[in-house]
Formats: structure tokens, sequence, C-alpha cells
């Protein structure tokens, strides 16, 4: 298994593999806990723009370029 850069995630992959785990297995472990990292990233963006603790306009002004020199 190709960890990325991440320590924590080579730290997962590792006690997975300490719990008696093959790779095929911590595979779609790791598949599974990037898949719940992005949809709780996703959601979290959404209760914060809901909230009002979340400033949309600087997304969309780097999202557009916005915030890139001009020249």
């Amino acid at each position: 298994m190709d960890s990325s850069s991440d320590p924590r995630e080579s730290d997962l992959v590792r006690w997975l593999r300490e719990q008696g785990h093959g790779e095929a297995e911590v595979e779609r472990i790791m598949e599974k806990v990037k898949e719940y990292d992005e949809k709780t990233v996703r959601e979290s963006v959404f209760d914060s723009l809901e909230s009002g603790s979340f400033d949309i306009a600087k997304i969309i002004d780097e999202a557009l370029g916005q915030d890139e020199p001009e020249g």
C-alpha cells in the first residue's frame, strides 16, 4: 500500500497491519477512511456556510483567480 505523505495515514496503515489485516484489507479500509474524510470535510464546509462562519467570498475569489497578481 502506497500511503500519502501524511504521517497519520502511515500510522493508521501500520496499526492496521499490526492488527493482522492483510494488504487487500488495508487497501479497502483506507479507501473507506478516505471516503469518510472527504464526506466529513464537505459536510463541515456546508455546516459552516449555513452558520455563517465560513467566508464563501474568499473561496469564490480563489476559484476565479481573483487573488492572482495582475500582469
